[in-house]
């Protein structure tokens, strides 16, 4: 089997991963699985397993990438295109966007857009929530962000209540790309 590698940067915490390959701490080299099990649409989703498996007859564990990238592209307010990919123990989703759109300087920092994107939340859902907690910042230019920080705590409140999930990474340009990587325990 030949892995494909790209030469990009990567971020410790996301380590050598790219949407063909991943590698876990220990040097673990795991290959793209050929179709998105249920469990990880669920997780992307944020909907519980059971409740996903409640929609359907039968015993459907995959589903197509493709049909996954058409759908969360086609359901985003916000212009963006995904890239996901499965591996035996993670998820991987890169999200592109438009950087004149919804870049930042600091990449500390996200678009309150992309948040509530990342969370399948309306922006002003987004914004109360990240008021509520005192993580509401403003550009320069008047644009709402929150704190890159803040985003990954709720997110990983969020996975705790949803799956069994071991280690969450996020990276991000701020400037068109943003990675995010779901460890989950094996079962």
């Amino acid at each position: 089997m030949k892995v494909k590698r790209f030469s990009t940067a990567r971020d410790k915490e996301l380590k050598c991963t790219d949407p063909e390959s991943y590698i876990d701490e220990n040097g673990i080299l795991y290959p793209r699985l050929a179709k998105m099990p249920i469990q990880d649409l669920s997780l992307i989703a944020n909907f519980r397993v059971e409740m996903m498996k409640r929609y359907y007859t039968g015993d459907i564990r995959e589903v197509d990438y493709p049909i996954v990238e058409l759908l969360m592209d086609g359901l985003s307010d916000i212009p963006v295109r995904h890239r996901i990919s499965c591996f035996e123990n993670a998820v991987f989703i890169q999200i592109k966007y438009p950087p004149k759109l919804y870049a930042t300087d600091d990449t500390n920092y996200i678009s309150i857009e992309l948040a509530a994107h990342i969370f399948c939340l309306t922006t002003s859902d987004m914004t109360d929530i990240a008021d509520e907690d005192g993580e509401l910042y403003e550009d320069e230019d008047g644009h709402s962000l929150v704190s890159l920080e803040w985003l990954i705590d709720t997110y990983e409140d969020r996975l705790c209540q949803l799956v069994n999930y071991e280690k969450l990474s996020f990276k991000t340009d701020g400037q068109g790309e943003i990675s995010i990587i779901i460890e989950r325990k094996l079962e």
